[in-house]
């Protein structure tokens, strides 16, 4: 991932005529001038709030004192923030642009279709079929807490089952082979949550943005343009006890997704209790496309505990259904 420096960070002030008597402070945030849904606002480095389905949030001004730093960020761009002094108090909004290299390209200066349109012309689909597969993996898994650490690293094999269509998105696993060193304590379970659930998360994204409205969510779908070789989506959803953001790359030419970011928040009585960071990189192994490389850490903040897991797919074996629609053992 490549960041922009500080100086392509801007940060616009946008003067209102009854500063001076708001009490409440407008931020929006937004990337290529397009408001980034979702994002976290913090205050010194705290998260405070996340934006609502347009980039918006409010804050009153009796949460800020002069001096504070007022800062954005989504999962895959470079955050940018502005420091809260006597005229930015007098002020009713600001717009904290975060960015990153991306660029908007031709195809999306010349169209005026929607983004979640423009998601379905330029990409494949990441499946559109039901598959079982073996996935062989090394993995290591490192878990922390005030007290203890532990490590554990090794190989296993792990048989997955992934139904995708209008319907919705299931998927099942087993893990029929497993050797590894070290804390294996419910590693089975931490491997197959970190693999198989990320493969989940993505198809689950891809049916969303695909319109099969099977989760009941409204998500914020944005273009944020090219970087590289890739274009660039963001996904983001939230709800009194979840917020998610993700940030997709799919390869210019062929479409097919290559890399995804994703952070995660779970909330509790409106405290944050977990904390998900996940990048995972997609490549076709055995002329089957899959996650090949995985870093992730989730943190249980109320217990001061994290663990962070790194996966790289060795092979993948292909199996398929029967004329009924039942998957075939191997």
């Amino acid at each position: 991932m490549k960041h922009v420096n500080f100086l392509a960070i801007l940060i616009t002030l946008i003067f209102s005529s009854n500063t001076l008597f708001s009490q409440e402070l407008k931020i929006t945030v937004k990337s290529l001038e397009e408001p980034i849904g979702h994002s976290y606002i913090y205050i010194n480095g705290e998260l405070k709030e996340s934006a609502n389905f347009e980039g918006v949030a409010y804050f009153p001004k009796s949460w800020l004192t002069i001096g504070d730093t007022i800062s954005a960020s989504f999962v895959g761009f470079e955050g940018a923030g502005v420091v809260y002094d006597e005229k930015i108090k007098n002020l009713s909004e600001v717009t904290i642009s975060i960015s990153n290299d991306f660029i908007l390209d031709e195809i999306v200066v010349k169209s005026k279709i929607d983004a979640k349109e423009m998601y379905k012309k330029l990409t494949k689909s990441f499946s559109t079929d039901s598959y079982k597969k073996l996935f062989t993996m090394n993995f290591d898994v490192i878990q922390r807490s005030d007290t203890t650490e532990t490590k554990s690293k090794g190989e296993a094999s792990m048989m997955f089952k992934y139904t995708y269509g209008k319907g919705g998105v299931k998927h099942s696993y087993k893990c029929p082979e497993f050797k590894a060193v070290g804390d294996t304590t419910n590693i089975i379970n931490i491997l197959a949550k970190s693999y198989a659930n990320n493969i989940y998360h993505t198809a689950r994204a891809d049916a969303v943005f695909r319109g099969y409205n099977i989760y009941n969510i409204k998500p914020k779908i944005t273009y944020v343009g090219v970087e590289d070789d890739y274009r660039v989506f963001t996904y983001s959803s939230t709800n009194e006890y979840y917020s998610g953001q993700y940030t997709y790359y799919f390869d210019k030419d062929s479409g097919i997704v290559k890399k995804a970011l994703l952070h995660v928040l779970i909330n509790k009585d409106g405290i944050i209790v977990d904390e998900y960071k996940y990048e995972y990189v997609f490549a076709t192994i055995d002329d089957v496309l899959t996650i090949s490389k995985y870093n992730g850490t989730y943190r249980d903040i109320e217990n001061n505990f994290e663990r962070k897991v790194n996966i790289h797919t060795t092979s993948v074996e292909k199996t398929s259904m029967n004329k009924h629609g039942q998957f075939i053992d191997l």
